[in-house]
C-alpha cells in the first residue's frame, strides 16, 4: 500500500514541479535547438502519464471508498 502511493508522490514532485525547471533552465540557455525540442517533448510526455496516474489514482480511490460503505 506504501509504495502504490509513494509513486504518484514522487512522480508529481520529480516530473511536474522539477522537470519544468530544467526544461526552462534548457529553453533559456544557448543550445541547438533539437536539444530544446527534445526537453520540450520530455516535459509533454511527464504531463500526460502524469494525467493517466492522476486517473487510476482518481479510479482506485473512488472504487475503495464504494466498497467501504456497501
Amino acid at each position: 500500500m506504501k509504495l502504490q502511493v509513494s509513486f504518484p508522490v514522487i512522480f508529481t514532485l520529480v516530473r511536474m514541479c522539477v522537470g519544468p525547471y530544467l526544461c526552462y533552465v534548457t529553453m533559456s540557455a544557448k543550445n541547438p535547438i533539437l536539444i530544446m525540442e527534445v526537453g520540450v517533448g520530455l516535459v509533454l510526455v511527464s504531463a500526460f502519464w502524469f494525467y493517466k496516474i492522476a486517473k487510476v489514482v482518481k479510479y482506485k480511490l473512488v472504487t475503495k471508498s464504494t466498497f467501504k460503505t456497501c
